[in-house]
């Protein structure tokens, strides 16, 4: 084969787990000391606390709750009073719910038609878009009316006050602990862990490609072998988060 090639090594797995099991430093744990254990478990997280930019973020959130821990609970406390406040109060969220999806629906039709107001060079017949410009007039109007509707069924609900309320004290809490800039960090470190084993998985698949290939043809029927075979790769079938692979 032409070209930049790569060398895949590759062990029998029984092997490679019992050497590494038998290595002292994977010393069964249940049959470790407590001072063997403590030390173990030491020098795992000192590592982890070394290596792991992840780990050290969780960390410090873990140290932000609890070192504001009797705030935090008072919080959560009164988001959970609120949950049950709304719970007993069901058709008046159902009312707030149905308002909230008909006002979302106005805006989403208000900006369609500024859009198709705006589109000047589509040649569209006058009276459809005199039509339009009436409808976004009424629209306009109307939209303000029911903002006003909804805001007051929503300060009918003990509970949509008590809730919006405990969320406001606590998004304000996280917020002047600093948890807020450490709930961003551990979502952009999540999403590069991710972006690398995705880019590790491709280039593991692409390396084993011809290996597999391989494999599976002495699994064929000579006859078959005339005909072009395909080996997929990061097959879902339609299945979240699922994958056949090779």
């Amino acid at each position: 084969m032409e070209g930049e090639t790569s060398t895949i090594r590759y062990e029998r797995g029984k092997e490679v787990l019992g050497e590494y099991l038998s290595d002292p430093r994977h010393n069964d744990l249940f049959s470790c000391s407590h001072e063997q254990q403590l030390s173990w478990f030491q020098d795992f997280y000192a590592r982890k606390q070394q290596n792991d930019p992840g780990f050290q973020e969780r960390c410090l959130r873990r140290h932000l709750y609890f070192e504001n821990e009797e705030q935090f609970i008072k919080c959560e406390e009164n988001v959970s009073t609120a949950k049950e406040l709304l719970a007993l109060e069901p058709l008046l969220q159902a009312q707030i719910e149905s308002a909230e999806h008909k006002l979302e629906g106005m805006k989403a039709a208000m900006k369609s038609m500024a859009l198709f107001l705006e589109d000047t060079e589509k040649p569209v017949a006058e009276a459809k878009r005199t039509r339009t410009k009436e409808s976004l007039s009424k629209l306009k109007k109307t939209v303000p009316e029911k903002q006003l509707e909804l805001e007051a069924l929503k300060q009918s609900s003990p509970g949509w006050v008590a809730m919006t309320h405990a969320r406001e004290e606590l998004a304000a809490l996280t917020s002047s602990t600093g948890m807020d800039d450490v709930n961003q960090a551990i979502a952009e470190s999540n999403k590069q862990r991710g972006a690398g084993t995705s880019r590790a998985g491709f280039d593991l698949e692409a390396g084993c490609q011809d290996i597999v290939t391989e494999i599976a043809s002495a699994d064929f029927p000579q006859e078959c072998m005339a005909q072009t075979m395909w080996v997929l790769s990061n097959v879902t079938l339609g299945v979240a988060r699922g994958e056949l692979d090779k």
